[in-house]
């Protein structure tokens, strides 16, 4: 199987292997289970994950891929300052899982 892309987020993925799967073109994605178990800055060679054809199907499917996004936008362009802080802040910090605002209270 050859590698078509690397998709930039879950949105995409998921609307590329629907767009693939509707041209009846068979998609793998490679690491997709492992990259779920480890959420965060995607890694090539570690946790990136990949949607891979097989070698028949590969023309066919660059054309869908480079077609779609043509017109998908991905979620982290037109972030805030703040948004774009806190995602460095988790890198450097190698956190990611810093929480999000503060937790609310319960009422005694």
């Amino acid at each position: 199987m050859i590698t078509v892309c690397h998709p930039r987020d879950e949105v995409e993925q998921m609307l590329l292997v629907a767009e693939l799967e509707f041209a009846g073109i068979p998609c793998f994605i490679n690491a997709e289970h492992f990259g779920s178990l480890y959420p965060g800055m995607q890694i090539p060679w570690y946790n990136e994950k990949s949607i891979r054809v097989p070698p028949s199907c590969y023309e066919e499917a660059t054309d869908i891929v480079n077609e779609f996004r043509k017109g998908y936008t991905p979620q982290s362009v037109g972030l805030d300052a703040t948004s774009k802080f806190r995602m460095l802040a988790e890198a450097v910090l190698f956190g990611w899982v810093m929480p999000y605002g503060t937790k609310k209270k319960r009422p005694e």
